[in-house]
């Protein structure tokens, strides 16, 4: 791909981005493709397709570098950001702006988004915290340790509430 970034993709390159998605990764409970890298995007943009499971929620924490924006595609989430709570469902969109606390919790037996990341480097995160899964599903929360997930976030300026 040549240009500056995600804005100069063209069908046939987001395309084969996409393709290029193919392998789903455990994270925790949850479960994850990669659709677009930050180095598709030349530096702009990481996007995820995320299946959440209920049970398994991200505690109260700030990102140093990244704003956030879920579009949820089924099921029904809680934030909160800050001290005010809102939950979102299918077709709904929320950002939120980096060194803003927020957590998130799933509502439904299990939820899906759409996750980007600007600028990508919790990319990084997302990819060495996980293991290779071999479909998208979820697994049972109690199987999953979000202490580790949190220690293996040190490096990327993560700050856990």
């Amino acid at each position: 791909m040549s240009g500056d970034g995600l804005s100069e993709l063209g069908a046939r390159e987001l395309m084969q981005a996409f393709a290029k998605a193919a392998e789903p990764r455990w994270f925790g409970a949850h479960c994850f493709r990669r659709l677009i890298s930050g180095e598709d995007s030349g530096g702009r943009v990481a996007l995820f397709d995320f299946l959440f499971a209920k049970g398994f929620d991200l505690p109260a924490h700030t990102h140093a570098h990244e704003d956030e924006a879920f579009f949820v595609l089924e099921g029904k989430i809680r934030f909160q950001v800050r001290d005010e709570h809102f939950d979102a469902g299918a077709g709904e969109f929320v950002k939120l702006p980096r060194h803003m606390s927020h957590s998130v919790e799933i509502l439904t037996p299990s939820a899906r988004a759409l996750l980007l990341l600007t600028p990508p480097q919790l990319e990084g995160y997302l990819m060495g915290s996980s293991t290779p899964a071999t479909e998208m599903a979820i697994r049972n929360p109690g199987t999953s340790d979000i202490e580790s997930l949190i220690q293996a976030s040190a490096e990327y300026e993560l700050e856990w509430h």
